[in-house]
């Protein structure tokens, strides 16, 4: 089905005449099983075989293992671990290759890069709206309407980056449902639209100048994936700063001190409060720092500047 789609025939045309077949047929446990048969001025014995799998009777499975092995593909093709004596197992693999070429030696760097780009940008379109659809769809048993029989795993260039961005998305979305019913919790606890907005809006904030003072900090400008989860996490602990300040706030108008006696009060009793809280949250984010592993210490790193940034602006703007 994926090799009928007008999108998949034209990138495949695209690879040079010798290297279509890769795109077109593949490499696959199918077609050394059955082999399409070329039979010459009627005979019955054919002449030749060819490997592309349209044949309608199949060789033995011996046979087909032997062709494999002959042809260096049983690693390619079968799972780890296969044992060629009893020919058992339960799932193989189809290998397909597209191949472009788009410059030359001598071509300048300024032309590589833009050739570079253009049939990245391509690959990508290809991946993202004609591969993984219909993958995804038979690998939860449906194409087209009609089952499939078999269960299907599947990998290759720009797979699992394109699957991570589609998951990315769709956890935003969950994040955006999250912000807006703090939002409105925010607005019911301030009593206040201004408070609320003001407050998630700081909180907010908190990320992208954390990951500014990350990148000054470490000279390094990647982070990992799991750092998204920043989002989630900073709403919810820079919540609780708001809600500290502002009970405390409301508190101070039973102490009978004036608007300047009360700031003082509230930032000297709510600040000492929060500040406890988010200090012991940020530490218990730096102590990541002693991992062996790099994107665990980077994201504890991250969250714990998140942590202290949200602090900050939150007692000097918010308050």
């Amino acid at each position: 089905h994926l090799r009928s789609l007008p999108a998949w025939q034209e990138m495949c045309l695209k690879s040079p005449v010798n290297e279509q077949s890769l795109c077109q047929t593949g490499l696959s446990f199918a077609n050394y099983a059955l082999p399409s048969l070329t039979r010459t001025n009627g005979e019955i014995v054919p002449s030749s075989f060819t490997f592309d799998g349209t044949g309608s009777e199949s060789v033995p499975h011996e046979t087909t293992v032997r062709l494999l092995q002959q042809h260096d593909l049983v690693q390619f093709l079968m799972p780890n671990g296969f044992d060629s004596k009893n020919y058992s197992t339960t799932f193989v693999r189809t290998v397909f290759r597209f191949k472009r070429l788009w410059c030359c030696r001598t071509d300048s760097s300024t032309k590589i890069r833009e050739a570079s780009g253009m049939h990245r940008a391509e690959w990508s379109t290809f991946v993202q709206e004609t591969v993984i659809p219909t993958l995804q769809a038979a690998a939860r048993g449906n194409v087209d309407g009609q089952p499939w029989p078999l269960q299907l795993y599947f990998d290759g260039d720009s797979v699992a980056s394109t699957e991570v961005m589609d998951t990315l998305q769709g956890d935003l979305r969950l994040a955006c449902g999250s912000v807006l019913f703090v939002f409105a919790y925010l607005i019911f606890h301030t009593r206040s639209v201004l408070l609320g907005f003001v407050g998630l809006v700081l909180i907010t904030l908190s990320v992208p100048l954390s990951y500014v003072a990350f990148a000054v900090i470490t000279g390094s400008r990647e982070l990992h994936i799991a750092s998204f989860l920043s989002l989630f996490l900073i709403v919810g602990l820079g919540s609780d700063v708001v809600f500290v300040y502002n009970d405390f706030w409301n508190e101070s108008a039973t102490l009978g001190k004036s608007q300047t006696g009360r700031l003082a009060w509230t930032m000297q009793h709510a600040g000492k409060a929060s500040l406890a809280t988010s200090a012991t949250t940020a530490v218990s984010f730096f102590a990541n720092l002693a991992s062996v592993l790099k994107p665990l210490r980077d994201f504890g790193f991250f969250m714990g500047l998140c942590v202290m940034l949200v602090w900050i602006l939150l007692s000097s703007l918010f308050l």
